[in-house]
């Protein structure tokens, strides 16, 4: 197993800081995790296009490399760049997917055309990312249920 950081988080404001309001835009910390025939990228932070520009400058990567993406949680300094990775297994923890809300997510989803919301298939259940395997639904990329 390798990993890389991509790019370390940053606050966006801090009460011991001398500012008004946000100083920056805040990101979390992006990991790109390979195992055997995975490649995960922990937290998408950063705009699309930037982390794009960061996978090929740290790793030699391209986002269709990336077999998953895994959310820690589903707060926007996490995910900004998630519009890259349609093409990936999207991973939540499904306690965290149960806390944002449907109405939550379905808002997030018609917000991101690039990346078409998973659909179950009306006779088997099955998502169409997971495909109903069993170790993925745990922490399945469905964000409804059938």
């Amino acid at each position: 197993m390798d990993y890389r950081i991509i790019s370390i988080g940053a606050l966006s404001h801090h009460d011991l800081w001398d500012t008004q309001g946000s100083a920056r835009t805040a990101h979390a910390t992006t990991t790109l995790i390979r195992s055997g025939d995975k490649v995960i990228l922990v937290d998408p932070s950063l705009p699309a296009q930037i982390l794009t520009a960061r996978l090929g400058e740290r790793v030699g990567l391209e986002p269709t490399d990336v077999t998953e993406v895994f959310l820690t949680n589903f707060r926007p300094a996490h995910r900004w760049g998630l519009s890259a990775f349609e093409h990936a297994n999207w991973l939540i923890a499904e306690a965290e997917r149960e806390s944002v809300g449907r109405r939550l997510v379905e808002r997030f989803q018609e917000q991101t055309v690039a990346n078409p919301r998973p659909t179950r298939s009306p006779s088997t259940s099955t998502c169409s990312r997971c495909r109903g395997t069993p170790q993925v639904r745990a922490a399945c990329c469905c964000w409804r249920r059938a």
